[in-house]
């Protein structure tokens, strides 16, 4: 079985809002190596396990960062939020998420 820890915090480098445009931020992704590191975001997850309710898993997590990357007058905050169950009972399973 898989083991999960309650909790994760991460300092990660921002999106690029560069790449933001009408249809949403997907394009602000930067590629690994190639990733600009001007402007930092954090990201936080925590889940909660019930004993009373035999494989529930209830959480949230959250990103919050610049995305401006050293571009000018492009200070642009980013905050992205979502909660998340997960049930598992005699091979039945089920995942809600809400963003």
């Amino acid at each position: 079985p898989r083991v999960r820890s309650p909790w994760l915090a991460a300092a990660v480098s921002g999106l690029n809002a560069e790449g933001f445009s009408s249809s949403g931020i997907r394009g602000g992704r930067q590629k690994g190596s190639k990733a600009l590191a001007e402007d930092w975001a954090f990201i936080g997850r925590l889940d909660y396990t019930p004993s009373q309710v035999h494989g529930l898993v209830l959480g949230a997590s959250s990103y919050v960062g610049n995305s401006g990357q050293g571009q000018v007058d492009a200070n642009v905050l980013t905050q992205l939020y979502e909660a998340h169950m997960e049930w598992k009972y005699h091979g039945f399973e089920t995942r809600v998420l809400g963003s």
